[in-house]
């Protein structure tokens, strides 16, 4: 049942105005490292679901700090008993996700490196065994590094 409220959700939200949705999450907002640049996350209590917007200008690169705040808002989802789905998707026209911040990737030291190879598969084993119905909203022709995140929501309840 949570699945089918989700697709019409899903089917409706090129209808809805971006910012209709009640916000009762703003770990974004409140978190002093990261900007409400990097995502939006929202809720509607009435239908059960949340949207993770990712608008982290030019490609929604995925730092440190971005995966850190997803996953804190994905732990926080959790734990609401109201939220049964979640829909990830960007608010960049023909962006999905430019995937990993190349500028933490160059020359890092090397406890950056594990920190955020670390936060990152913590977001991946968090997004994997979810209790949430999760969907991807991609308006792009062509997936570059998200393909795993991709490929685990879609096949996480099937083996």
């Amino acid at each position: 049942m949570a699945t089918l409220r989700l697709w019409r959700s899903f089917a409706r939200l090129k209808a809805i105005q971006p910012y209709t949705y009640r916000t009762s999450f703003g770990c974004c907002r409140s978190m002093s490292d990261v900007t409400a640049a990097d995502f939006d996350l929202s809720t509607d209590e009435d239908s059960g679901i949340a949207i993770l917007r990712m608008q982290k200008k030019p490609v929604n690169s995925l730092s440190l700090k971005t995966i850190t705040a997803m996953n804190i808002s994905l732990e926080k989802l959790e734990q609401d008993d109201r939220i049964n789905g979640l829909i990830i998707t960007s608010v960049i026209p023909k962006i999905f996700s430019g995937g990993l911040e190349l500028t933490e990737l160059y020359q890092p030291q090397k406890e950056t490196l594990r920190e955020l190879w670390r936060v990152f598969h913590e977001f991946w084993l968090k997004l994997y065994s979810s209790r949430l119905v999760t969907v991807a909203a991609i308006n792009v022709s062509w997936i570059k590094e998200v393909l795993r995140v991709l490929w685990e929501i879609v096949f996480r309840k099937i083996f």
